[in-house]
């Protein structure tokens, strides 16, 4: 039976996707933060929002909504751990020898 090897490209691959996901969902957060308007609602998250900030006013509120940040989480750990099989599938592709068949 052949057995399944985390080698090095599901380890590139897993952590290459995980530092991408955490920059999509982290760097708006930044953004929605730096940015001033005075009578907004703004949301930030991927695939789900799980942060929001309203202002009206001189009024403003910060919630983070913790079953979207949970959701969000496990969702990106499956999506890096998918980029992993796959780069590590195409790095053993490309790391083994060919074989001439006669």
């Amino acid at each position: 039976m052949n057995k399944f090897h985390f080698g090095k490209g599901f380890k590139l691959g897993s952590l290459i996707s995980l530092f991408l996901s955490a920059g999509v969902n982290l760097l708006p957060l930044k953004l929605t933060l730096v940015s001033s308007c005075n009578y907004c609602v703004r949301s930030v998250g991927f695939p789900f929002r799980f942060y929001e900030d309203s202002k009206f006013g001189e009024q403003f509120q910060r919630h983070i909504i913790w079953s979207a940040l949970v959701s969000d989480i496990f969702i990106l750990i499956i999506f890096s751990f998918v980029i992993g099989l796959l780069l590590n599938f195409i790095w053993s592709k490309l790391a083994t020898p060919k074989i001439n068949l006669k």
